[in-house]
């Protein structure tokens, strides 16, 4: 009978330690063996394994406690750092991001934390204020962080900040679309195998916009229609105002009039739902032009001024100094001379302080042309 005994506690004893790292299989294993040490009289052996193995299990549970509560708190930060830029206080943007490098010691927290502030620096390039030395400075040190430890999720962020970049390159100087798609490519792939839906969903809504830019209309459709199932499945409000603005595009270049228009105003909502005050004045902006080239000028000139209080509001100066140079353009046409004029000096002046040259010579195209 002892025989038997030694011989099952040492197949379990084996066997426990084979299952080890399955904390299920484990935990039926200590119970058996507990069982016969219990037999046995051995109330030492039976709390040593029993305390043992409960020990083991609340440390993994803490520390995967731990890991889950620092992701989540690095998710919530980058979320509340794009709602800031979004609103326009783009110095309380940077600064909630800093703040959290300053706290962490953990390599792929920084890299993390990293590749968001040069998602910032890209972001606020395009709508804020030109600074390309900015931008670059940022991208390589995220770039650097990220690839020391190989973080998927900071290399992700990373490239979305650079296809950010090179795109507005590609639109306004070297018409390249060769870089940004190659982000935007690794992006999505990064994020497939992440299984991050929400990151899916404004990488393909990026690499759509370069196949419109690119007028491959019929594949930026495609894609831009599986961005919105996206959007809608992972309640990403923000990106979802994005996609459904340049479907409306691509349904006024078909003639489907009705539906560009509920997608402009779907746009228009979404953004003034969420607070996304720099973006706001362009939406009424799309929304403006829209019924402009439908003939309803009293419509589209009430909206661009709604645009211009906005902007001017919302610290959006890309906006302000386009919807300046557009109701320029249709003061003149209405014979309002003056206030046209007086418009696009503004617009000139906006777009120079910005460090828009395109937007610049535009404005001053425009004041030739009517003076």
């Amino acid at each position: 009978m002892r025989r038997s005994v030694w011989l099952t506690r040492l197949s379990l004893a084996v066997a426990q330690r084979l299952v080890s790292p399955y904390p299920s299989a484990n935990f039926v294993t200590t119970f058996w063996l507990v069982c016969v040490y219990l037999s046995e009289g051995n109330i030492h052996a039976c709390s040593k394994h029993f305390l043992g193995f409960a020990g083991d299990y609340v440390c993994s549970w803490v520390l995967q406690a731990t890991h889950t509560s620092r992701a989540d708190l690095l998710t919530r930060v980058a979320e509340q750092s794009r709602h800031l830029a979004e609103a326009g206080k783009w110095d309380d943007a940077k600064a909630v991001l800093q703040e959290q490098l300053t706290k962490t010691k953990d390599a792929a927290e920084a890299a993390r934390l990293k590749a968001e502030l040069a998602h910032l620096a890209s972001d606020r390039n395009t709508y804020f204020h030109k600074d390309e030395s900015s931008v670059v400075a940022a991208l390589e040190e995220a770039r650097s962080a990220a690839q020391a430890i190989n973080d998927k999720r900071a290399l992700a962020t990373l490239e979305m900040a650079e296809g950010r970049s090179t795109y507005w390159k590609a639109l306004e100087k070297s018409k390249d679309w060769g870089p940004p798609t190659e982000d935007f490519d690794r992006a999505l792939q990064i994020y497939k195998e992440l299984g991050d839906e929400i990151g899916l969903g404004e990488a393909m809504f990026y690499r759509g916009l370069v196949y419109q830019m690119q007028d491959e209309n019929q594949r930026a459709r495609q894609i831009f229609e599986q961005a919105l199932a996206l959007t809608k499945k992972t309640g990403d409000e923000r990106i979802q105002s994005f996609v459904v603005r340049h479907i409306g595009y691509l349904q006024q270049t078909a003639g489907e009039i009705d539906a560009a228009r509920a997608n402009f105003q779907k746009s228009l909502q979404l953004r003034q739902r969420n607070e996304m005050n720099v973006f706001v004045p362009f939406a009424l902006i799309a929304l403006a032009d829209f019924e402009a080239e439908q003939k309803n000028s009293t419509e589209a000139i009430k909206l661009i001024e709604q645009a211009l209080l906005l902007a001017k509001w919302g610290n959006s100066p890309r906006a302000l100094y386009a919807a300046q140079l557009t109701l320029a353009k249709w003061y003149a046409d209405e014979g309002k001379a003056a206030e046209a004029k007086k418009l696009a000096e503004q617009s000139r002046t906006g777009a120079e302080a910005f460090g828009d040259l395109s937007g610049m010579k535009e404005a001053k195209d425009f004041l030739k042309s009517h003076t």
